[in-house]
C-alpha cells in the first residue's frame, strides 16, 4: 500500500501503533475493521466459494487414505509412548514438557521409517506403511509422466528418503536441503524446471519453501509435515 498509495496509512511506526500492534497482539476489532476499510477498494479478494469471479475452479475433493503401520513400526511406537509415559510421571513442569515434545517428535520418525528413528542404514523396503505409499502415488505420477516435489521435515531424513526413492524408481531424485549452496541450489532449480530435467524433487520444508517457484511439478507431497497427526 506504500507503494501504491504513498502515506495513505502513515509511516511505519504510526501503521505498527494504530493497526499491527492492536491486531495482531489484541485482536483488536474496532482496528480490523477500519484497516479493512482502508484497504478495501484498492484489495479484490476472490473466493473459491464465488462462482461470479472463479467460475472455472472444479470442486475440492478430499479422499482419505490410510497408511497403516507396519508391525515394527507398531512396535517401535508403543515402546516411545511407554518411555514418555515413564519418564513424564516423574518430570515436572517444563521438564515434562519437554518430555512430552521429545516423544512426540520421536513418533514422527516412527511414522516415516523405523530407520529414521533407529538411525539405521539397513533394508528401507517393507518396513514403511508410509513410504510405500508414496512409492505408489509417485509411481502413479510418472507412469502419467508427471513431476512431483515431495516435502519432509527433517533434512537428515531426506538424504535416506532421496536414495530410496532413486533407487526404487530407477531414475534421478533431486534433493534440496539448508546446507545446499546456493549455485547448486539454482542449478537443482533449473534442471528441474527443464524440459527434461528429473521428474522427482525432494525438499526440506524450511528450505524448499522459501523462495522457489517450482511451477513444473504437477503434484506436491508433504511425506511429513509440522505437528500434524500422524
Amino acid at each position: 500500500m506504500a507503494f501504491l498509495n504513498p502515506g495513505m496509512l502513515g509511516s511505519a511506526d504510526g501503521f505498527k501503533e494504530r493497526f499491527a500492534n492492536p491486531i495482531e497482539r489484541y485482536r483488536d476489532a474496532v482496528a480490523t475493521r477500519g484497516l479493512r476499510q482502508a484497504t478495501g477498494p484498492f484489495i479484490l479478494r476472490r473466493l473459491k466459494t464465488d462462482r461470479d469471479i472463479i467460475g472455472d475452479l472444479p470442486e475440492k475433493i478430499e479422499m482419505r487414505v490410510d497408511c497403516h503401520l507396519t508391525r515394527e513400526q507398531a512396535t517401535l511406537y508403543q515402546a516411545v509412548v511407554d518411555e514418555m509415559l515413564e519418564k513424564a510421571e516423574q518430570a515436572l513442569g517444563i521438564e515434562r514438557s519437554g518430555v512430552i515434545l521429545a516423544a512426540l517428535m520421536k513418533l514422527k520418525q516412527v511414522c516415516n521409517h523405523p530407520a529414521h528413528l533407529l538411525k539405521d542404514r539397513s533394508d528401507r523396503d517393507g518396513r514403511s506403511g508410509k513410504l510405500r505409499r508414496l512409492e505408489e502415488i509417485l509411481e502413479e505420477a510418472l507412469a502419467q509422466g508427471d513431476r512431483a516435489l515431495c516435502f519432509t521435515q527433517f533434512a537428515e531424513f531426506g538424504h535416506q528418503l532421496r536414495a530410496h526413492l532413486q533407487e526404487r524408481l530407477g531414475r534421478e531424485v533431486l534433493f534440496l536441503h539448508g546446507g545446499t549452496a546456493k549455485a547448486t541450489r539454482d542449478e537443482m532449480v533449473a534442471r528441474f524446471q527443464g524440459e527434461d530435467g528429473p521428474s522427482v524433487f525432494v525438499l526440506s520444508l524450511k528450505a524448499g519453501g522459501t523462495g522457489l517457484n517450482l511451477t513444473a511439478a504437477n503434484h506436491v507431497i508433504h511425506f511429513d509435515r509440522w505437528w500434524n497427526r500422524q
